[in-house]
């Protein structure tokens, strides 16, 4: 049976926010597929990721996605090297509710926690 997707969602608030980490199965096949969906275009999103351990590491250091960073529409890319997770990321602008799904390849269970 294939991993299920994992999705987190916010809404803009006025200030930044990050959503809860999404964490990567490293034993998975490389592959992973995000999609970022807007329902306005006033909260720019950002997707980023770590290669630190966030099941150990209390304070990762996250790496802005290049392909995801500060959309306001409808976006999808896909990520073909390791990393230990992901979150989303909202600027302080707008009122929008943004969702990411995480889509991994290969392996079995859910991934995210």
């Amino acid at each position: 049976m294939p991993m299920r997707p994992a999705e987190r969602t916010l809404t803009g608030s006025g200030s930044e926010q990050t959503s809860n980490p999404v964490r990567i199965s490293r034993y998975a096949e490389r592959g992973l597929s995000i999609a970022v969906d807007t329902d306005g275009s006033t909260t720019a999103a950002t997707v980023q990721y770590t290669l630190d351990d966030i099941e150990f590491n209390d304070s990762p250091v996250w790496f802005d996605w290049p392909s995801i960073d500060a959309v306001a529409s409808n976006t999808h890319a896909y990520l073909d090297f390791p990393v230990e997770g992901v979150r989303l990321k909202l600027d302080a602008n707008g009122s929008d509710t943004i969702r990411m799904r995480v889509v991994q390849g290969g392996g079995e269970g859910e991934i995210g926690q």
